[in-house]
C-alpha cells in the first residue's frame, strides 16, 4: 500500500511540475508582469514542496518494528494497538504523520516512537527550520512582526504565544551552550563588557493629546541598563598610530585599498576567533529571585576565559570604556591573572567630537579630529587636555554671552 501511495504521489508531482511550465508559457503569451509571475511561481513552488515532503513522509512507513522492542535497561515495550497521529508544520505547510508507538500498555506513558526517533523530529509540531527562521527574525523584530512576515512569505500563521514559547525553549539550552569549550584557539584572549540602555515600553496613563506635547519630559525610568559581555580569541596585529588613524578616517570602500597602496606590509586585520557574546538585563526570574546583570556577566566572563585557557598561559586583553565600576569589577574578576588593559578608543573619540564641535569651525572639524586622535594614540594625553583648555578659554573670550 505504501508503494502504491508513493506512485500516486509521484504522478501528482509530475502534474504540478507540468502545471508550472504551463503557467510560465501562459504568462509569456499574456504579457504577465515579471513580479506577478514571480509571486505566482513562489506560491506554486510552496505547494510542490508540500507534496514532495509528503512523499518523503509516505516512504518512511509507519514505524512498525514488531510487537515488542527491548529497552536499554533490559525491559520490553509493546507496540500499542492504535496508530497515533501528530502534526508537523514545515516551511511548506502542515503535515499529519500517522505512526506506531511503544509503551508498557495502553493508557500508560509512551516510551518510544520509532518514526519520530529515526526522522529526528522536534517535540513541538514546528519543524527545526521553522524554528530557526522564526528565531532569526525574532532577534530583530517583535513577535507580532515575525508572525506577519512568516504569514506574508510562507502562508504560515504562527501565534505570538507560540513564538514566545520557542524562545523560552531555546533559552533552556543556553547554559549547555556556555559550558561548551570552543575548539578554535588564538595567541591571546580578549574580554570586554559595556552597558547598554534598553527602552522600557509601558502603557500611557495620560490622555492622548498630552502624549503629543513636545515639551513633555520622558518618564525617569524609561530605560534600564543591560550589560553586554564578549570573549574571543585573537592573533596579534601590530599597527602604528598612523595606520590606526588612516583606518578610522578613510572611507570604508577605500580603506583597505589605500592602506595596501601606502604600506607594502599591509595585511587584513585578524578576525575574532570563536567569539561569544552574552547580554543580561537585571530582572526577576520566575521564582522571584533578582538576577543582577553585572553579576551575571562578570561571573560569565572569567568562566569563558578559563575554558579557553585553563592553564593561564595566555594573556587576557581587557577592553572597556571609562566607566570606573566596570574596571573595578574586572579587577575582582581576573585577580592576579596576566592581562593588558585597553581603554576603547572609540569611546574616547566620542568625547573628543563633543569638544571639537565647541572649539572649532565646522569646516575644520574632521581635520582637527584626525590630528587629536593621532596625538592620543601617541600617548600625548596631557598635551591634548592643555590644547583644549586653551581653546576653551579662547572660545569663552570671544563668545557674545
Amino acid at each position: 500500500m505504501m508503494q502504491q501511495a508513493g506512485i500516486e504521489s509521484k504522478a501528482g508531482i509530475h502534474e504540478l511540475v507540468g502545471a508550472l511550465i504551463e503557467m510560465v508559457e501562459s504568462g509569456v503569451c499574456s504579457g504577465e508582469a515579471a513580479h506577478t509571475m514571480e509571486r505566482s511561481l513562489f506560491q506554486q513552488v510552496l505547494k510542490l514542496g508540500h507534496v514532495l515532503l509528503g512523499l518523503y513522509f509516505e516512504l518512511q512507513g509507519d514505524g512498525d518494528l514488531g510487537a515488542t522492542l527491548p529497552t536499554a535497561d533490559g525491559r520490553e515495550v509493546h507496540r500499542l494497538e492504535d496508530l497515533r497521529t501528530r502534526c508537523y508544520l514545515s516551511v511548506f505547510g502542515e503535515h499529519e504523520l500517522t505512526r506506531y508507538v511503544y509503551g508498557s500498555r495502553e493508557g500508560q506513558r509512551i516510551e518510544y516512537i520509532p518514526l519520530d526517533d529515526r526522522l529526528q523530529l522536534p517535540e513541538a509540531k514546528y519543524s527545526y527550520l521553522v524554528q530557526d527562521w522564526s528565531q532569526s527574525l525574532a532577534v530583530e523584530m517583535s513577535y507580532s512582526q515575525v508572525r506577519q512576515v512568516l504569514n506574508n512569505m510562507l502562508n504560515l500563521d504562527i501565534g505570538v504565544s507560540s513564538l514566545e514559547r520557542m524562545t523560552n525553549d531555546f533559552a533552556g539550552d543556553a547554559e549547555i551552550y556556555w559550558a561548551h569549550s570552543p575548539s578554535v584557539k588564538g595567541t591571546f584572549i580578549v574580554a570586554t563588557a559595556d552597558g547598554k540602555g534598553v527602552p522600557i515600553r509601558k502603557g500611557s496613563s495620560s490622555a492622548p493629546i498630552v502624549d503629543h506635547d513636545p515639551g513633555k519630559k520622558p518618564p525617569a525610568d524609561r530605560k534600564k541598563m543591560a550589560l553586554l559581555g564578549a570573549v574571543y580569541d585573537s592573533e596579534p596585529n601590530i599597527r602604528t598610530p598612523e595606520q590606526v588613524v588612516e583606518s578610522l578616517f578613510e572611507e570604508p570602500l577605500r580603506k583597505n585599498e589605500v592602506a595596501a597602496a601606502n604600506d607594502p606590509a599591509f595585511t587584513q586585520r585578524p578576525q575574532p576567533l570563536a567569539k561569544a557574546i552574552r547580554a543580561c538585563l537585571t530582572h526577576t526570574d520566575y521564582k522571584g529571585n533578582e538576577i543582577n546583570a553585572r553579576t551575571t556577566i562578570f561571573d560569565w566572563l572569567p568562566e569563558q576565559v578559563e575554558q579557553r585557557d585553563p592553564l593561564s598561559e595566555k594573556p587576557v586583553v581587557v577592553i572597556m570604556d571609562g566607566q570606573i565600576s566596570l574596571w573595578n569589577d574586572a579587577e575582582k574578576m581576573f585577580g592576579e591573572r596576566l592581562r593588558v588593559k585597553v581603554l576603547d578608543l572609540l569611546h574616547v573619540t566620542s568625547k573628543l567630537w563633543g569638544a571639537v564641535h565647541i572649539c572649532y569651525q565646522k569646516e575644520r572639524e574632521l581635520e582637527v579630529m584626525k590630528f587629536f586622535t593621532w596625538q592620543i594614540l601617541l600617548g600625548k594625553i596631557e598635551e591634548v587636555i592643555i590644547w583644549f583648555s586653551h581653546a576653551a578659554e579662547t572660545v569663552s573670550v570671544h563668545s557674545p554671552l
